[in-house]
């Protein structure tokens, strides 16, 4: 698959001429050798994702994974150890990832090094998958169906790794190795996520997977299918070379890809020669160079963990076969640089390395003997040279990666977030500033753990620096970048988000980098009755000492979706401003903020979570500012980084002068056409670079008009075992296999699951009801434990309804019927403008499942003819699970994956009800 017998004779005598690779080859041998004198370890039971396993119950921080202790699990911060099951469950995830690349290291080092028992020991790891792998439930899982783990792509990398070891080992694979490969295969076909990067490691799964089975069309499926690795190169690659989820994701399908044109190079098929994609493959290499740090960290946009350090052996390791294929000279110095760097060595992390588990380790000395199992297969015996060409990037803009970066000097950075292709990993975020200027000041603070509550803050606008409706955050990521230029230590960008405060609504951002200041405009243009927040996130804090304050309380006024960041505050309040148009904040080393005063300006000091850390614990909390104010107007910041400044003033419209200590001023002029600076000397610089907008395209579900469903009014409320006798049919909607959304196995495959549901009226009441088909049934009680499997409400794996209400507002409800009589329990969605104390609800069990009426009263009494947005979901659950098995959706489109939709429906999605 990955290499002949001639080019594993070829590579073996490559090994042992050349210093570098047989340094990296002795190593690995010795990192494998807890393997060779014990019995191989397969847990028998399924990884498992919850909030607490994996994590120090007292700082939250990850424990270290050892591979060789399932039992005891270390906290590497405060040196704790536990041995409760849910860490056992979790250690599992990590485990069968390393396990499965050992059976690599092992069958490859035993081929280079001429040793039989190393490849034995790789044939005992498959042997042991093949006797197990279908002992594991596909059921209960988080992301896809899979067995082994609880995402699909985690068992496509780990069918990847497994298929590499048996080649590698060759003369066939143990007993049932065959069936399990194609099991797993045929598993990962049920998944297909369209264009995401997870798609990336199930095509080249599927290619590994064809590969060992001879089965050509696995191998058609993972390169050229619908959403197969040519489409997801050609749509999710932008000119750019950015993968269209951002720079995290955007790593992580690179590795895919890089392993995915290795295993075609022997189906005769090359990705890097291919004429309509090289370019792309290429360029994905290059991609993450251009919006790195100057500390050579990758700027933490989207769902990225925080403070990645580029020197670390996965990236050098990467870069590597980059170059080996493509023969950058980018590539090869930036990797000479890497390798050259001199700065503190840390302890080798091999014996727990996992190549394609995400992991943020420390920067570290870098050397080619410290890189994994592809470098000792493919990675050239000559070490790259720096060429001419300098790998740091200067001044640039990614437009469809939605980036603009100014580089006035090779430790000062600055860019502003000014676009949308974000996909589901974006952040709402649009316009946010980025600040480096020989230390970090202005950050975006990335994302921790998928299962922290702290997900959320990190997740809203006011986490960053970003414009957004006080209380709720954007409400739109459309931005777009109108100007980009830059002479000599001058540059400019000015970006504009079209909608971002609501309808009719619009924000520009210009920010303009001199040698020791950077002017930061924000124009908004909105109503009277808009509240806009600036949130301003200085590394550290501002110092506000001897400004008054006093203490006052701010709410989200969000009525959908609970990622707004404003219940995540603590310590707000409000600052003094004194009587002049202008005044500053800084911090102990000397950066100053400038900032001139709106007419009505609230200026707050609130702490929200700082960023997580490298093993993803909680960020700390830290304070930061908010500038406040209603309707349109414009903001202006100057962020100075000595005391040279004076001042800044704003003399007109797009007009602001900065006042040097010498009493000098130098001027900026925004206009039409671009920004006019004149310095203190008299002298102009021009900086153009206007840009047209982009065109707009449909809008997210406009084609598909919502469905249009009949609602009677009724004089009085029904029983709830009757209620259908009372609606004419045509009222009365039966949700099946259209409407249903499943987890791992298709509908009905469990029995009997379909609904019939009615949403009609009594008085001011609207009222939701259903007669549910179902034989075993499942209702939780408030009183169960939380089993604390993720971000989302314990209720939702429970038999019941989610009721949803667009009238006014977007309210949501979870209805759960009470195991012990025939009343319900009512929780009010998060985020939404939910108030349990105005539902009410009944149930009766009958011979084929369960009944249920809902009523949530409006305060008005609606006429005919009048509609209204409405949602119904009904969970379905079975004792023997942990995750709920799927749902019925009324709304939407049907069909698809339970996956991930937790209670958090869209009105985007709603039915729309008309009164009849």
């Amino acid at each position: 698959m990955l290499a002949s017998s001639e080019e594993l004779a070829s590579r073996r005598a490559e090994v042992e001429q050349a210093p570098a690779l047989r340094a990296l080859c002795d190593r690995l041998w010795r990192l494998v050798q807890p393997l060779m004198d014990r019995s191989i370890f397969i847990p028998p039971e399924k990884a498992r994702l919850s909030v607490d396993g994996g994590r120090c119950p007292v700082d939250g921080c990850r424990l270290s994974f050892d591979p060789l202790s399932p039992h005891k699990h270390r906290c590497p911060r405060c040196g704790a150890s536990y041995n409760e099951e849910h860490h056992y469950r979790h250690w599992i995830w990590p485990y069968q990832l390393w396990l499965s690349e050992r059976a690599i290291h092992l069958a490859l080092l035993g081929q280079l090094r001429g040793d039989r028992t190393a490849m034995e020991r790789a044939r005992m790891v498959l042997e042991g998958y093949a006797l197990q792998y279908r002992d594991y439930p596909n059921r209960d899982n988080v992301l896809g169906p899979t067995r082994l783990f609880f995402s699909t792509y985690l068992e496509s990398i780990w069918l990847i790794q497994v298929t590499i070891a048996a080649s590698i080992v060759g003369r066939g694979g143990p007993r049932g190795f065959d069936e399990m490969v194609a099991e797993s295969a045929a598993l990962i076909c049920s998944f297909d996520e369209g264009f995401s990067n997870r798609q990336v490691w199930h095509d080249t799964a599927l290619i590994a997977a064809g590969q060992w089975l001879a089965d050509s069309a696995l191998i058609e499926r993972g390169l050229e299918g619908k959403h197969g690795l040519e489409a997801l190169l050609s749509a999710g690659v932008g000119a750019d070379g950015m993968w269209f989820e951002g720079e995290n994701y955007h790593l992580f399908a690179l590795r895919g890809f890089l392993l995915a044109a290795e295993l075609l190079r022997g189906f005769g098929v090359d990705l890097y020669d291919a004429s309509r994609l090289r370019n792309r493959l290429l360029a994905m290499y290059e991609a993450p160079l251009a919006t790195v740090l100057p500390d050579l960290t990758l700027a933490a946009r989207g769902d990225a963990p925080f403070g990645v350090s580029i020197r670390q052996p996965r990236f050098a390791e990467l870069w590597e076969i980059g170059w080996l294929r493509t023969r950058s000279d980018r590539l090869a110095s930036v990797l000479a640089d890497l390798y050259e760097a001199e700065i503190p060595a840390l302890d080798d992390p091999g014996f727990v390395e996992i190549a394609e588990q995400e992991q943020n380790r420390p920067a570290t000395t870098l050397d080619r003997s410290l890189l994994g199992w592809k470098a000792l297969l493919w990675m050239d015996p000559d070490p790259p040279v720096a060429r001419s060409t300098d790998w740091h990037a200067g001044n640039c803009l990614l437009p469809q990666a939605g980036v603009a970066v100014l580089r006035p000097s090779s430790t000062r950075y600055a860019s502003v977030e000014c676009g949308d292709r974000v996909a589901g990993h974006g952040h709402p975020d649009a316009l946010h500033l980025t600040l480096f200027w020989d230390r970090p000041l202005f950050n975006d603070p990335g994302t921790g753990s998928y299962v922290s509550r702290q997900l959320h803050w990190y997740r809203s606008t006011l986490a960053h620096n970003a414009p957004g409706v006080a209380g709720i955050g954007q409400r739109s990521h459309a931005a777009w970048c109108r100007a980009f230029d830059h002479v000599a230590d001058r540059g400019w960008v000015q970006a504009v988000g079209e909608g971002i405060l609501g309808p009719g609504t619009r924000v520009t951002r210009s920010v303009i980098t001199g040698a020791r200041y950077v002017v930061d405009m924000l124009e908004v243009q909105a109503d009277d009755d808009v509240v806009v927040d600036l949130p301003i996130h200085a590394h550290g804090g501002l110092d506000h000492a001897g400004v008054e304050e006093r203490f006052i309380s701010i709410e989200s006024t969000a009525t959908h979706g609970h990622e707004h960041g404003y219940d995540a505050l603590t310590d707000v309040r409000e600052l003094v401003l004194p009587a002049s148009d202008h005044f500053k904040l800084g911090d102990a080393d000397g950066f100053r903020i400038h900032f001139v005063r709106r007419t009505g300006e609230q200026l707050l000091k609130a702490l929200g979570p700082g960023p997580s850390d490298a093993q993803f614990a909680e960020g700390a909390l830290e304070p930061f500012v908010i500038r406040r104010c209603a309707g349109g107007g414009t903001w202006v910041q100057c962020y100075a980084f000595d005391e040279a400044i004076a001042g800044v003033r704003a003399t007109a419209p797009g007009t602001v002068l900065v006042e040097w200590r010498d009493g000098r001023f130098e001027s900026m002029a925004v206009e039409d056409d671009g920004c006019r600076i004149t310095d203190r000397e008299g002298q102009d610089v021009v900086l153009r670079g206007t840009r047209e907008p982009p065109a707009s395209g449909p809008q997210p579900g406009s084609s598909t008009p919502p469905v249009r469903v009949p609602c009677r009014r009724l004089s009085e409320l029904p029983p709830v075992r009757e209620w259908d006798r009372y609606l004419p049919t045509d009222t009365v909607a039966t949700l099946t296999t259209a409407h249903y959304r499943k987890s791992e196995r298709d509908f009905g495959s469990m029995g009997d699951f379909w609904a019939r549901v009615a949403i009609f009226s009594v008085g001011d009441r609207i009222c939701y009801a259903a007669d549910v088909i179902k034989q075993q049934l499942h209702f939780r009680r408030p009183s169960d434990p939380d089993p604390r499997l993720d971000n989302e409400a314990p209720d939702i794996h429970s038999d019941g309804m989610q009721c949803y209400l667009g009238l006014g507002c977007w309210e949501g409800y979870v209805v759960v019927p009470d195991a012990d009589g025939e009343s319900v329990h009512v929780r009010g969605v998060a985020g939404t403008g939910a108030d349990p104390s105005r539902v009410a609800g009944s149930w009766a069990p009958t011979p084929v499942g369960y009944r249920m009426l809902v009523s949530i009263a409006t305060g008005q009494t609606l006429t005919p003819g009048s509609t209204f947005s409405a949602k119904l979901v009904i969970n379905e659950m079975y004792p023997d699970r942990e995750r709920r098995a799927g749902q019925l959706v009324w709304g939407g489109r049907g069909g698809g994956f339970v996956y991930l939709r937790g209670d958090r429906e869209h009105p985007a999605t709603a039915i729309q009800v008309v009164m009849s």
